[in-house]
């Protein structure tokens, strides 16, 4: 017995009908419209760089910061050397680990989105504030970098399913 017989209800369909034989079958093709129509490697190539750089510059600017700490800590008169230090220890690890995200998302890696998108949130947090204060010239470029980011993490073009190869 073939596929199309079992299709037709098997191979003697037609002695046990009473009317016609049943229309042929009509095979249709289905196929899938995603967020990536038309899009081009190079395209998400270049989404997936930005994006990536954005987020390895917001890690260089954390490191710079510990660094900052650091060096003010022993350089003036610190009221607070110990919290001074501990705010500096913390700042260079969340920049490490955006440093290791954002190289997973030049590779593509999805693991990286949550913890980017995370940040990005925390980030936009203390940006709004910020916009709408006198210190508006930070406010409003750390703003703008999270939104772009978020817009673009969201998006199926810069994060791939890919194995790691």
């Amino acid at each position: 017995m073939t596929a199309s017989d079992e299709f037709a209800g098997g191979p003697n369909r037609a002695a046990d009908s009473v009317g016609p034989d049943p229309a042929p079958a009509v095979v249709r093709t289905v196929t899938t419209v995603t967020s990536d129509v038309g899009a081009s490697d190079e395209s998400v190539r270049g989404l997936r760089l930005l994006v990536a750089v954005l987020v390895a510059v917001e890690a260089l600017v954390l490191v710079g910061l510990a660094v900052f700490l650091v060096v003010e800590t022993f350089v003036a008169t610190a009221t607070e050397p110990g919290g001074t230090i501990a705010l500096a220890a913390l700042a260079l690890i969340l920049g490490a680990g955006l440093g290791a995200c954002a190289y997973g998302l030049f590779r593509g890696w999805g693991w990286t989105r949550a913890p980017v998108v995370t940040w990005q949130l925390l980030q936009a947090g203390v940006a709004m504030p910020l916009s709408a204060s006198e210190r508006w010239y930070v406010g409003i470029p750390l703003l703008a970098v999270s939104v772009l980011v978020l817009g673009l993490l969201l998006t199926n073009r810069v994060i791939t399913r890919e194995p790691r190869a």
